[in-house]
């Protein structure tokens, strides 16, 4: 893991951004550089920056949601940002915090956090998720990262020198083998548990008897027997069986018979009933194939009337069109001469213009132009007048402001008797008040440790009596559990007398399906009867409104023959009517013929004919036309009556069918439903099946099921009480044993509890004494420099107030020199405005002059161009001239637009009334074929009118419905032919293979007794069969018991020599034994980690373990000898190469998952004489030539010499804050 870049901001002393790029120059060429400053500058906040990035927490402050101490004074938010690569790959981490309102006395907000790859793409935005895949990445937590990357120089030798008791648990902290200790104790219980398992197994197995194998045998053979019985009993009883079905299939074979013959008639007079009905549907649709003739005779009729409407529509329009002709002409020839007009006024318009008008124009643009130039001028000079008033105003104003601003500094730099002593004494007060407050911090968590202490150590005692408690309750609960399990073992060996619990549950079943199904089939049966006695009273129904429908058709088709005798005559007078119109219309048009004049049917110019009166419609034409219609009308009404009366009823009739042909299909549905159960077998004929009687047996069958059911659910509950009961014997077992555990360890933890309190009370009582003193010798020194009373230190929360004031005061000292500059050059810039302000007046004073003279000529202009042009301009008259003569000629052509447009109408119109007369004349003709047409045709299939003809018209529905029903009815009358036809042949087969026991002095009832009985002896003979065989099953179940627990005890022992071998090796309760095996191995691999890079540092030591001394640790010289020498005779310089490299591999172990390419140390080269310095920048040097990027953080001078790059923390006197060089600064 390489750290790449940090970026900070307000974090502790170091107020403001900072950026450092360690892959940059001078970083990246050097690889070894120091953190150099005073003491308190600032110098671990770099460090404490790139923790609060990475695991949002320092090692020298708690950082959280409400608490944040790392955060710079005064300022409302700080944040933390590094750049990091692992493997090969690069990541960002940020943290940041801010206040509410960005107010540096605002509520801390939530932490803000990320982690982004190297493409910008956010991997998570949430704290926990962020902090755990940093571990995952990286492979170090925030413990091992501050061991493996973050060294302080004291813990180098602690390692070296402590005794094996602290090595060992600092290995175990570092390296985490204390999973070695808790392997070994589980290790050691998992071998006490199994052994215990094993002797209980083996206890269980001794308690197990089985049958000798004399009983056995003779029990096999006993059921050897009852089984050859029990077949031969099944075999007779299928025989009888077989005869009883054949007895009653022949039976249910001639019912059917009878049945089938039956319904063939009632369907045979069905079909003869409706074959009136049938008549009527082949002449309705003879008479729906001629509505194709008579709708063409409709259609031409309808175009003959709308030819003659035409024509009249045409006659007026040609007659309002020569009337508008004449007017159009008058209008055109007044237009013309007021064209004429205009023109004449637009020349001499333009004459005088260009003689008079224009030239003055010109001069009045000018002088305007030059008019509106010098007022522009002027306008912005009184403009930039007023700014330099306001200037000069605004001027004075901030001169007052600055003299009070001068007054206010002056009284700030009371505060304080010695404001700069003050100043250089802050951080050290600061530094002071930091180390109290760290102190008091450690004692409030020693105190809430001491109190978790306690809580814990009373809770552990309260456990262990509840523990000790709950084993002689669990032990008697396991004699009750004992008892238990015996009682209901003998309960269920008492009720389980014949078949097991899965084959009784299954007869159980098939009995409550059987009558499950007599259940439904009950409402089935009923609706059978009803739908039976619903089908005969609808057919009754059926036969009435047939016959009142006949009757009504008959009178219908009497009234259709009226009713075209009647229309023949109609359309007779008609004709003659139309003939007489048509002959009024010619004359009409012969008397408006003109002489000289086209004729509009001929074209002919001459009209040599003699002129006649019009001719009048005779009334008695008339008279008898009214007198038609109205007997039409009275016939029409009364058929149309007659045909509701037929429509209401044949909608009851076809209502009424669709009645019949939903129960009768039904009926067929139940039967077939019905055919196919358990009814059959039950009632042995289908026309035997009551619902009475069905219920009768329903109920008995019920009864005998639920006796059955309560026997079945008592030894169902005792079976799972039993195992119920056999469960919570081994789950008290195992509480027991549970038990014991939680006794033996409750009493390791309170020992451990009570050395833990006693330890801490003494911390707490030390460190506050110390902390008192130290608060004592802060107030007298603060309140010693200051006037004021509430500057005086009354807790260490004053300090804040106090630091805020100095900075007051050095601000108020600065600024009061500055203040009193400003007032100066203020005071030298109001005289420069005013003398700038006498200036311009002078000169828009003299352009205001001329611009008098100006305009006294542009009014004199002005009065003669509105005398002579009305008040408008030449532009504005020539316009208006040339507006009058455009809507003149638009006028004009609109006019002569509109006669032509007259003149082609009328000629269009004249044309148009010959051609409809043309048109008029074939549809006539066609009209006049089409009526004798129709005639022919309705002659040819029986018609005498059009009128009868629509009566046999039936509606659709009731035609789809006779359609329908006659296939119905055919269909019907086959199937049933059919079904007679193979009944006849099944009943022959029937007969022709009687079955054995069929004799002729035998009847069915015979053979249904002997039927009862042989199925009952078989019921007992099977219920004893039963018994034997589960007697064999328990038996056998017993044997391969015993057998299965002999084998598993073997398996058992065999797999727990393993675990007993391993036992020996490692297992111990404390787990102390592989802890110690393991703690060794990882200090040998610690020493030969360290001795490679002693290599490196120096050649002349080498480190070793002692092997008769477990973790001891010596040094081998090789200058002297290869001798051995004991760790505590190295000399200082000695002593920290040693602990350096110990340090480095402590690293090395740490980081498992990633190799660390980044190394901080932290301060502890201040103890070394500048011989061992040399020797330990010399040895820096070489671990940095591996590869290693090395930052050391100190401030002792002979680094700035021998580390030529160095991060320097200046500390600013007086103001609490700190800086790094300015290119780390960042500026936006």
């Amino acid at each position: 893991m390489r750290i790449c870049s940090l970026r900070l901001e307000n974090l502790n002393s170091l107020k403001g951004k900072w950026f450092i790029d360690f892959e940059s120059e001078p970083f990246l060429s050097a690889g070894l550089f120091a953190i150099t400053g005073p003491t308190g500058a600032g110098k671990s906040t770099l460090l404490d920056a790139i923790c609060l990035a990475l695991y949002h927490q320092t090692p020298r402050v708690q950082v959280s949601q409400s608490n944040n101490d790392v955060m710079t004074r005064h300022t409302s938010q700080c944040s933390a940002e590094v750049v990091f690569e692992v493997k090969g790959a690069r990541y960002r981490a940020f943290w940041s915090q801010r206040r509410a309102r960005n107010k540096p006395d605002g509520n801390l907000q939530q932490i803000q956090c990320e982690l982004t790859d190297d493409t910008g793409l956010i991997i998570t935005d949430k704290i926990n998720s962020k902090l755990s895949r940093i571990a995952e990445l990286t492979g170090l937590d925030f413990e091992r990262f501050t061991r493996s990357m973050m060294l302080a120089q004291g813990g180098f030798a602690a390692f070296l020198n402590a005794k094996d008791s602290e090595r060992a648990e600092l290995l175990e902290e570092l390296t985490g083998t204390e999973i070695y200790a808790i392997i070994s104790k589980r290790i050691f219980e998992q071998h006490r548990l199994r052994k215990a398992d094993i002797a209980q197994m083996e206890a269980i197995h001794k308690s197990h008897s089985i049958m000798d194998e004399g009983a056995f045998e003779s029990l096999i053979t006993e059921e050897a027997n009852t089984t050859a019985l029990h077949r031969s009993l099944v075999k007779q009883l299928a025989e009888v069986n077989g005869a009883v079905v054949w007895w009653k299939r022949c039976d249910e074979l001639r019912a059917k018979h009878q049945e089938t013959e039956n319904k063939l008639l009632a369907a045979q007079q069905h079909k003869r009933e409706k074959a009136s009905e049938f008549k009527l549907l082949e002449r309705s649709i003879e008479a729906y194939a001629i509505d194709p003739i008579y709708d063409k005779v409709v259609e031409l009729r309808k175009k003959r009337d709308d030819h003659l409407n035409i024509y009249n529509d045409l006659a007026a329009s040609r007659q309002t069109i020569e009337s508008e002709m004449q007017k159009v002409t008058d209008l055109l020839a007044e237009r013309r001469e007021n064209l004429r007009l205009i023109k004449q006024e637009v020349a001499s318009f333009e004459k005088a213009s260009s003689i008079h008008w224009l030239p003055m124009e010109n001069r009045l643009e000018a002088i305007s132009a030059t008019l509106s130039k010098g007022r522009e001028v002027v306008e912005n000079k009184n403009r930039k007048i007023a700014q330099l008033k306001l200037g000069s105003t605004e001027k004075k104003k901030h001169q007052i402001d600055l003299r009070d601003q001068i007054d206010t500094f002056k009284s700030s730099l009371g505060a304080w008797k010695d404001g700069q002593k003050a100043q250089k004494l802050l951080a050290k007060w600061q530094a002071q008040r930091h180390s109290i407050d760290a102190g008091l911090t450690q004692i409030k968590q020693k105190k809430a440790q001491l109190d978790d202490h306690q809580s814990a150590l009373e809770k552990l005692e309260l456990k262990l009596k509840q523990e000790q408690a709950n084993r002689e309750q669990l032990i008697e609960t396991k004699l009750r559990s004992d008892a238990e399990v015996n009682a209901l073992k003998a309960k269920l060996d008492k009720l389980m007398l014949g078949d097991s619990l899965d084959e009784w549950r299954d007869t159980l079943t098939r009995e409550h399906d059987h009558l499950s199904q007599l259940e439904i089939l009950q409402p089935s049966v009923e609706r059978y009867e009803q739908l039976g006695l619903q089908y005969v009273a609808k057919q009754a129904i059926a036969k009435q409104l047939t016959d009142k429908l006949t009757c009504l058709s008959e009178r219908q088709e009497k009234i259709a023959n009226a009713l075209a005798e009647a229309n023949q005559e109609l359309e007779d007078v008609q004709a003659r009517m139309d003939l007489q119109r048509r002959v009024e219309v010619l004359e009409r048009e012969r008397n408006a013929l003109i002489a000289g004049e086209m004729c509009p049917l001929c074209g002919s110019e001459d009209h040599n004919i003699q002129r006649v009166a019009s001719s009048n419609f005779d009334t008695t034409l008339t008279e008898r036309l009214s007198h038609i219609n109205e007997t039409i009308r009275g016939q029409q009404n009364e058929w149309q009556e007659l045909s509701q009366q037929c429509a209401i009823i044949e909608t009851q009739r076809s209502h009424n069918d669709n009645q019949i042909s939903d129960i009768a299909s039904e009926l067929n549905t139940l039967k077939l439903k019905l055919k196919n159960t358990v009814l059959v077998p039950l009632f042995g004929e289908f026309s035997n099946i009551s619902s009475d009687e069905l219920l009768a047996k329903y109920q008995a069958g019920k009864s005998q099921l639920e006796t059955q059911r309560d026997l079945f659910d008592q030894a169902e509950g005792v079976s799972q009480a039993y195992l119920s009961e056999l469960q919570n014997q081994k789950h008290h077992e195992e509480r027991l044993s549970a038990n014991h555990r939680d006794i033996e360890y409750s009493e390791t933890s309170r020992q451990q509890g009570h050395t833990s309190i006693i330890g801490l009370r003494k911390e707490i009582f030390d460190q506050s004494e110390l902390l008192e003193k130290q608060k004592l010798e802060l107030t007298n020194e603060v309140n010693d420099l200051t006037h004021e009373e509430s500057l005086r230190i009354v807790d260490l929360k004053s300090l804040d107030a106090i630091s805020e004031s100095l900075e007051q005061w050095q601000n108020a000292h600065t600024s009061l020199t500055q203040v009193e500059q400003q007032l100066a050059q203020s005071l030298w810039e109001s005289e420069m405005i005013e003398n700038k302000l006498i200036e311009e007046q002078k000169s828009v004073d003299s352009e205001s002059d001329s611009i008098s003279e100006l305009e006294l000529q542009q009014k004199e202009l002005k009065g003669a161009l509105n005398e002579g042009l009305a008040n408008k301009t030449v532009a504005q008259v020539r316009q208006q001239l040339q507006d009058n003569l455009k809507l003149a000629e638009v006028e004009f052509d609109k006019s002569h637009e509109h006669a032509n447009d007259l003149a082609l109408k009328s000629v269009q119109v004249t044309t148009e009334i010959a051609n409809n007369d043309i048109r008029s004349r074939e549809i006539s003709e066609l009209l006049v074929e089409a009526i004798q047409e129709h005639k022919q045709v309705l002659s040819n299939n029986g018609f005498v009118s059009e009128e009868a003809r629509q009566a046999y018209k039936l509606t659709g529905e009731r035609t789809t419905f006779l359609q329908d029903l006659k296939y119905r009815l055919e269909n019907e009358e086959h199937d049933l032919e059919v079904d007679l036809r193979l009944l006849n042949q099944g009943l022959t087969e029937l007969l022709s293979a009687p079955p054995e026991l069929y004799r002729e002095d035998v009847d069915l009832h015979a053979l249904e007794a002997s039927q009862t009985s042989l199925q009952r002896r078989s019921e007992e003979v099977l219920m004893v069969l039963g018994e034997l065989r589960e007697r064999i099953r328990s038996e056998l179940a017993n044997r391969q018991n015993s057998n299965e627990m002999t084998a598993k005890i073997e398996a058992d022992k065999k797999a727990f020599q393993l675990l007993d071998d391993l036992n020996v090796l490692v297992g111990s309760a404390d787990g102390a034994k592989f802890r110690r095996y393991a703690q060794s191995v990882t200090l040998d691999h610690l020493v030969w980690l360290a001795n490679n890079h002693l290599q490196v540092l120096h050649g002349r030591y080498q480190l070793q373990r002692r092997r008769a001394e477990g973790l001891a640790l010596e040094v081998l010289d090789h200058w002297q000898g290869d001798v051995s020498r004991d760790t505590k005779t190295l000399s200082g310089g000695e002593s920290f190469l040693v602990s350096l490299a110990l340090a480095v591999s402590l690293s090395d172990l740490v980081s498992y998952k990633t190799s660390i390419d980044s190394l901080f140390l932290d301060e502890g080269f201040g103890t070394l004489d500048g011989e061992t310095l040399d020797t330990a920048l010399d040895a820096l040097d070489r671990l940095n030539s591996r590869g290693k990027t090395i930052g050391i953080i100190s401030h002792v001078e002979a680094l700035k010499e021998r580390i030529p790059t160095q991060i320097e923390v200046t500390k600013h006197s007086g103001l609490g804050v700190s800086s790094l060089a300015p290119i780390f600064r960042v500026t936006s």
